[in-house]
């Protein structure tokens, strides 16, 4: 009993992180009143080594 009762509280926590609003792109749209939809994301990291 206990290990189903485990067992049904993670699929209710995987259920409801599966059904997110959406992630930061959603957040950032409302707060700028734009629709960022239809963008692409652009991501630049550093990897030449040196100094931080």
């Amino acid at each position: 009993m206990r290990k189903a009762t485990i067992i049904l509280a993670a699929l209710l926590v995987l259920l409801l992180a599966a059904c997110g609003d959406g992630g930061p792109e959603k957040d950032i749209s409302k707060e700028l009143g734009l629709d960022i939809s239809g963008g692409e994301l652009i991501s630049y990291t550093d990897d030449r080594g040196g100094f931080p």
